[in-house]
């Protein structure tokens, strides 16, 4: 089967390689991981985007503006910062199913301009979103939940020391920085002096020339965007994770990627957040609003206590590294959809 990933962004150039040179969003990491993964399962694989050119884990990447025509079995489309679709309105398309990838709630120019086979939610959330707000039949949505690298995180089970007054924050910062660093501020005055906070990625994860993270609070560390491998690495020695905002989650890739490294996280209850951490189970959903101080007061004393009681914390951590959602298990539900609707197609 061929099948053609068609992606209208410009804010990085992709290429097979991507991930292990620099950090970037869920949706590039989603793109790159399932591609690779696609591949490897014995399909034939393009990707047609702003690119860097050549073949990568037997992925073709090919420039978009090089190219007027997109021919595959299957041709699956992914915007995860364009949101427009001006541009593949104007390829001559020739795919015998047609796919849209949706990754968040917000609007995508063009979206019902097409005929589409099927649209490819990443949490029942957008699926929601979109059944309710557009004129797309409800029966052409599916879900397909995102997934982790397995391999980058079996090297280091037992090998790298938890830090118990560890906080990270691995976001862009529009997904609660200001609200963590009050809370670390206030950690280190009311319980502990040894509470610190490394933040991770910045507003260059959703684009390059995003402007740099200044960070002035005691305790707090800017650490910048580092590769997946790397930063899962890090995960590692944390003991929370902490995202307080009140922003529309489409899945937040982040929250599996810590969950897989032991990392209890403790995050707003927005959008598909919670069809990933379950509450009081692998971690703890916060469902006051984010500027009010009652979620700051609740998530001081749940750390308080988690820390007491460390029989229960430890009990969390251990449901939270049972998540093993591969992107393996992701490609095999992409291709069994795929087939169940060509099989349709062909249906007389």
């Amino acid at each position: 089967m061929k099948i053609l990933i068609y992606c209208p962004d410009e804010n990085f150039q992709l290429h097979g390689n991507l991930l292990n040179e620099m950090g970037v969003g869920g949706g590039k990491t989603a793109l790159v991981s399932l591609a690779k993964t696609l591949s490897m399962a014995g399909h034939r694989v393009e990707v047609c985007s702003y690119v860097r050119e050549g073949r990568f884990d037997g992925v073709d990447y090919i420039d978009e503006q090089r190219t007027n025509r997109l021919e595959a079995d299957v041709l699956l489309v992914s915007t995860s910062s364009k949101m427009d679709l001006s541009k593949l309105k104007r390829k001559e398309i020739e795919a015998d199913l047609r796919f849209l990838w949706l990754h968040g709630v917000s609007p995508i120019t063009g979206m019902e301009g097409f005929d589409w086979s099927g649209l490819i939610c990443v949490s029942h959330y957008v699926k929601d979103h979109f059944t309710k707000t557009s004129k797309i039949p409800k029966e052409r949505f599916s879900v397909i939940h995102n997934g982790v690298d397995l391999k980058d995180f079996k090297p280091w089970y037992g090998l790298i020391r938890r830090n118990p007054y560890g906080i990270v924050f691995a976001s862009h910062p529009i997904k609660g920085l200001d609200q963590v660093l009050r809370l670390i501020r206030a950690l280190r005055e009311e319980i502990s002096p040894h509470f610190f906070l490394d933040v991770y990625g910045g507003y260059q994860l959703w684009g390059l020339d995003g402007p740099p993270v200044d960070i002035s609070t005691d305790g707090a560390s800017f650490k910048g965007i580092i590769p997946q491998p790397q930063l899962i690495r890090r995960l590692f020695s944390y003991n929370f994770m902490i995202n307080i905002y009140d922003l529309p989650e489409g899945f937040g890739l982040i929250y599996p990627q810590a969950l897989k490294a032991g990392v209890v996280c403790l995050a707003s209850n927005v959008g598909g957040v919670s069809e990933v951490i379950q509450d009081g189970r692998n971690g703890f959903l916060l469902n006051w609003p984010s500027e009010t101080e009652s979620v700051l007061n609740e998530v001081k004393q749940r750390i308080a206590y988690l820390l007491k009681e460390r029989a229960y914390l430890n009990r969390i951590r251990k449901n939270a590294m049972s998540y093993n959602r591969g992107w393996e298990e992701v490609a095999r539900d992409f291709l069994y959809l795929f087939k169940s609707k060509a099989m349709l197609k062909d249906r007389p």
